[in-house]
């Protein structure tokens, strides 16, 4: 008699992605850590008075290594990370606006801060977009984690 081929195991799934992206919108600043710790800290533009940025909890969407905007005459947007609609960080060379809200919606990095970003971030992985500092809160419910 012969043998049964045996089903291939299931891959794993992939790890939970441990980087996360922070951005404050009252300071300017963009944060990464991984694991708790920090990695990298830098000065972004966020959207101007009258294009916000999105606040809240995303995950990227989808990635480009060079976009050009639909919405604003074709404006280059190289090294987008898209976490809510057409709202991306990506690279920008009006430097001199960083640390002032000033695009139209999407969090701007210097170029070589953005080229260093993009590979490190995977679709998984958490942006937090908030008006003040973003830290994780210890919880505790005795119906939590049964």
């Amino acid at each position: 008699m012969g043998s049964v081929a045996e089903k291939p195991a299931e891959p794993a799934p992939p790890p939970e992605p441990t980087l996360e992206i922070a951005i404050n919108l009252t300071t300017q600043r963009l944060t990464v850590t991984e694991n708790g710790i920090l990695k990298h800290t830098w000065p972004v533009s966020s959207g101007a008075y009258g294009y916000p940025t999105p606040t809240g909890t995303f995950r990227p969407s989808w990635m480009s290594r060079m976009w050009y905007s639909r919405q604003y005459d074709n404006a280059p947007m190289p090294h987008s990370i898209f976490f809510k609609g057409g709202a991306a960080i990506h690279a920008t060379s009006s430097v001199h606006l960083l640390g002032t809200p000033a695009s139209h919606g999407c969090v701007c990095l210097p170029h070589m801060f953005a080229e260093e970003l993009f590979p490190l971030t995977k679709l998984g992985l958490r942006v937090v977009v908030a008006r003040s500092s973003v830290a994780p809160v210890p919880i505790s419910h005795p119906l939590l984690f049964k």
